[in-house]
């Protein structure tokens, strides 16, 4: 029959202890408040096994803080050690529910030196905060909220840059905008097979539409477009070459392009030549309208409309002209008339008209 042992009973050794409470003492199913079951060990120390204290709480361990501590096993191994200093997990550990900040995971139970500590809210302005420690406890980065409205703080103290591995950094949940490195450049996307990246190998910035690169801009400054290049939205005034041949164009078929095999200018307006320039000279296939003067080689050497006649002058007071109204030519010198011919041939001199002469 099993004897009921009172809180104390002494026994010879704690493991006889225990032995005896396994086989003829169960613990009672409920302790008083501020009562233990305690035990001593073999050099006499009272150590307490379990205990409830004034506020139900219901302790584990012992008396001596230096050595005490409560071992949960599994298996027959280890599972759990608590102790004053610390906890000690073999394996790995599950919080089911809340762990309240602080928590501090660390290597050492003894100070910060390459830990990752979780801070709650009001530290150091912070609605909540995950600091991490080098190695001689002093902080060496953090991420939070300051405030709890505000945005994501990534914070380095030891003046480093902030490293992601791998994938593309991104505020779109598609991860089709954002920031990747491929292995060799870093590229901004855009959307799928859209970026825009500098090649460090070529000394180029690249843009890319349907991954082909569609424009260059090179260490010179050079600028490359595979298409044209068109200010604002207006598509029909624009640069581009096409056929070997650059041209400007300012609305459909109305061009000036340049040859360069023949070195020549070509002008087209509706999609056909007008007007070619090149190193020898001007060709025009139609008419020259030039409005009400022309000048050739130089000042004095030109043609104009003057009183509704048209008029060449070869210097300053020397011309012909032709009057319209009365369908006569005038030929002037120093500013003065001194022969005309009309349309029946006439001709009238001012001076004196000399034959078989040298003039």
């Amino acid at each position: 029959m099993s004897q009921r042992l009172s809180t104390s009973t002494t026994f010879q050794s704690l493991e006889a202890r225990v032995l005896e409470l396994e086989q003829v003492a169960p613990l009672p199913s409920t302790l008083e408040n501020n009562s233990y079951l305690s035990a001593r060990r073999h050099d006499g120390i009272v150590s307490r096994i379990a205990g409830i204290a004034a506020s139900d709480t219901l302790y584990l361990g012992g008396i001596d803080a230096a050595v005490s501590a409560v071992v949960i096993t599994a298996g027959g191994s280890s599972s759990i050690e608590l102790k004053p200093v610390g906890t000690k997990v073999w394996g790995s550990l599950t919080v089911s529910d809340v762990a309240q900040a602080p928590v501090i995971v660390a290597p050492s139970a003894t100070g910060l030196g390459g830990s990752i500590e979780i801070l709650g809210s009001g530290v150091a302005g912070y609605t909540g905060i995950v600091q991490f420690h080098k190695l001689d406890g002093t902080r060496n980065g953090f991420i939070g909220f300051n405030a709890e409205s505000g945005p994501m703080h990534y914070g380095s103290d030891t003046g480093a840059g902030h490293y992601f591995e791998g994938g593309v950094v991104s505020p779109d949940p598609n991860m089709r905008f954002g920031l990747r490195f491929n292995g060799t450049d870093g590229l901004i996307d855009f959307d799928t097979n859209d970026a825009f990246y500098f090649s460090r190998s070529g000394n180029t910035f690249i843009w890319t539409v349907g991954g082909t690169s569609r424009a260059t801009l090179d260490g010179s400054g050079n600028l490359i477009a595979a298409g044209y290049i068109a200010p604002n939205s207006d598509t029909n005034f624009y640069l581009t070459s096409a056929g070997g041949l650059p041209y400007l164009a300012f609305d459909a078929g109305d061009t000036i392009a340049f040859n360069r095999s023949t070195n020549t200018y070509g002008f087209n307006i509706g999609g056909g030549s007008k007007l070619d320039v090149n190193a020898t000279g001007i060709t025009v296939p139609g008419s020259v309208n030039a409005g009400n003067f022309v000048q050739i080689g130089d000042a004095n050497f030109f043609a104009q409309i003057i009183s509704a006649k048209p008029t060449i002058t070869f210097d300053s007071g020397d011309t012909i002209s032709y009057d319209r109204a009365a369908n006569k030519y005038y030929f002037a010198i120093g500013g003065v008339n001194v022969a005309s011919i009309d349309a029946s041939g006439n001709m009238r001199l001012k001076g004196t008209l000399t034959q078989s002469v040298t003039p």
